[in-house]
């Protein structure tokens, strides 16, 4: 771990602001009554100046990788509050996981992160074999440990949900290519044999967590055209789907305009699900108990209109260390 004051530079030497990185934030959105506002994040100039992007975070941590393909994925857990990094031990193996998850067990202030899916290299004779390991390290050990292989009936996507010892993951029916969820046992270190396919229609999908339940967001096109977004819920009895709420079509206009292709993400805190474009800093809420849909007053700390961002959840924490 390291306290270190580096400022973190681009490949032309030049400083890089922290609302550059692929993250909203220098802001951490937090509920003050029934107002949402906007606040400085500290400062993430203390990491390692390769170290820039962001992969998502729980329980107060925040994690990054560096590197990708050939390489053997390196990753950075951090705990912006106590300005206290760690570099983990290299993963099994040469690959870019499209699964990257960590879940923060408060209780034992220990995390695990869970790696599966996508591309390996380090196969001989196969320069694309795809890799169905799963990985997961645990901070407890401070070791990698492979579990139970990925199904071969699904093809992972990269978003993924945790709840009650189950992560969510989105994915691909192989043959049928119907996209659906399938389900991680974190504590077991298994894959639920199950597919849960979305409705027809949807193309792609987020999952999120709030309160225990499962909702996605997902997207319906028609001629490669998005024509709505829908909120939908997951039955974690019948493993069914049910549609929560439709994004409004004068509001759908609106954010169509400021995304580039597929080029928004869906993060949840407590019963708000907020969208947040790449290109800059609107963001759309939906609230989960009133069901309506409304527009996040604009991040004042974004300095221009170049920046490329993404929204993700930060709750801060001093009782955790990476």
């Amino acid at each position: 771990m390291t306290t270190g004051r580096t400022e973190p530079r681009d490949e032309n030497g030049l400083p890089i602001d922290y609302v550059e990185w692929k993250t909203t934030a220098t802001s951490k959105l937090n509920r003050l009554k029934t107002k949402l506002e906007w606040h400085q994040m500290p400062s993430l100039a203390f990491l390692p100046p390769h170290v820039k992007h962001l992969d998502g975070g729980a329980g107060g941590l925040l994690l990054f990788s560096v590197g990708s393909h050939i390489h053997y994925l390196t990753l950075y857990v951090c705990n912006p509050m106590t300005r206290q990094w760690k570099r983990l031990p290299s993963s099994m193996h040469k690959r870019t996981p499209i699964l990257r998850h960590m879940v923060v067990d408060r209780q034992m202030r220990g995390y695990k992160i869970v790696l599966a899916g996508n591309i390996d290299f380090s196969t001989p004779g196969s320069e694309r074999n795809y890799c169905t390991s799963t990985e997961v390290y645990d901070s407890t050990s401070d070791m990698w440990l492979k579990t139970s292989p990925l199904p071969l009936n699904v093809d992972l996507n990269w978003s993924s949900a945790y709840s009650d010892g189950l992560l969510y993951c989105v994915a691909n029916e192989v043959g049928s290519s119907k996209l659906g969820i399938t389900a991680y046992d974190v504590l077991q270190g298994v894959w639920c044999d199950r597919f849960y396919g979305f409705p027809d229609g949807i193309s792609l999908a987020q999952v999120v967590e709030s309160r225990g339940n499962i909702f996605a967001v997902a997207e319906e096109y028609k001629s490669e055209i998005l024509k709505s977004i829908h909120v939908l819920k997951f039955n974690l009895r019948t493993g069914l789907w049910t549609e929560v709420s439709r994004l409004p079509r004068s509001l759908l206009r609106d954010f169509k305009s400021l995304c580039e292709e597929e080029s928004f993400n869906s993060v949840v805190q407590v019963e708000r699900i907020f969208l947040t474009s790449f290109r800059g800093n609107r963001v759309l809420v939906f609230d989960i108990s009133s069901r309506s849909w409304s527009w996040l007053t604009p991040c004042e700390h974004f300095r221009g209109k170049d920046h490329r961002a993404v929204g993700f959840t930060f709750e801060p924490c001093l009782h955790i260390s990476p």
